[in-house]
């Protein structure tokens, strides 16, 4: 039995905060992350969920796009060759809508600097693929605000009641194992619309392929809360991700047999190791294992390295 058919995994990196004035390092370690890191690793997929430039002032006070943010994370992108290793699917957060008025508003840079803006200007669907053919899907949620207020002002994201139905029907179409990713925790979204309109929880969690919701956002609340994990009483986990900003942080998450794990990596640290058999007792989601799986799982231990 061949060990690897069942294996796929991918990274997630979130809150870059790329600034043409403050740690110009965040570009420079990107960069080294989209060179070695994603070289050494093969994911078949990034998922960067938000907050790709900074789109502050000077004075950290004020706040509006700058061109110079977007071409640093596009030259870095371009430079780093990514779209030739894997899948880049990145997703807009609250500072990358600072005073952006509308989708088609000439500040909002995503639709020209990103990987995915151009197709995708909100919410999408990717599908990714291992060697022998399987496969997750991977529904980005773009909550943010539309038109984009200055700072401080877009804090919290919102979903209307068309883009609940959009991303329902995404979901509703697909046969594989769902990913959700987005910049926002489903806790610091909203919805809009009739009395009847779902939150962006209920419908992750009504669907059964339903496995994992990953965002970033909150930046570990200054430290006081490292781990940001939970298990929704609705079925699925969500994990939000420590940010690349001041923390240079990255997740590894594979999916094994069945199994999904993940670990939480700080730049510049090897080995890296993931062990995906045994599972993470807590995150036991929804069973995806055939009989074969978990005849393998009792058989072995189970190392990413």
């Amino acid at each position: 039995m061949n060990l690897t058919n069942r294996l796929i995994w991918f990274l997630q990196i979130s809150d870059l905060h790329l600034s043409i004035f403050h740690d110009w390092e965040r570009v420079t370690e990107l960069k080294e992350f989209c060179e070695l890191t994603l070289d050494t690793i093969k994911p078949v997929a990034v998922l960067a969920s938000g907050d790709l430039t900074d789109a502050k002032k000077k004075d950290g006070i004020g706040s509006t796009q700058y061109e110079g943010e977007w071409l640093a994370y596009h030259n870095v992108l371009t430079s780093g060759k990514v779209s030739e290793k894997t899948k880049w699917l990145d997703i807009r957060g609250n500072h990358d809508s600072f005073d952006v008025n509308n989708l088609d508003s000439p500040k909002n840079f995503y639709r020209k600097y990103s990987e995915q803006g151009q197709s995708h200007p909100r919410s999408y669907i990717y599908k990714v693929t291992n060697h022998v053919g399987m496969s997750l899907n991977m529904i980005a949620v773009d909550a943010c605000l539309d038109p984009g207020p200055k700072r401080p002002f877009n804090f919290i994201g919102n979903l209307n009641e068309n883009e609940i139905l959009q991303l329902q029907s995404l979901a509703n179409n697909s046969k594989d194992p769902i990913v959700w990713f987005g910049h926002y925790p489903t806790s610091c979204i909203f919805t809009s619309g009739s009395k009847t309109v779902k939150s962006v929880r209920s419908i992750i969690g009504e669907n059964p392929m339903s496995i994992v919701y990953l965002c970033g956002h909150l930046h570990t609340l200054g430290g006081l809360v490292p781990q940001m994990y939970t298990m929704q009483s609705e079925g699925f986990a969500e994990l939000e991700l420590a940010d690349w900003k001041d923390g240079r942080t990255f997740r590894l998450l594979a999916f094994d047999k069945g199994s999904f794990s993940f670990i939480d990596i700080r730049h510049g640290q090897w080995p890296i190791i993931l062990v995906t058999n045994p599972k993470i007792p807590w995150l036991t989601i929804r069973n995806m294992e055939t009989e074969e799986d978990q005849k393998a799982n009792i058989k072995y231990i189970r190392l990413l390295v």
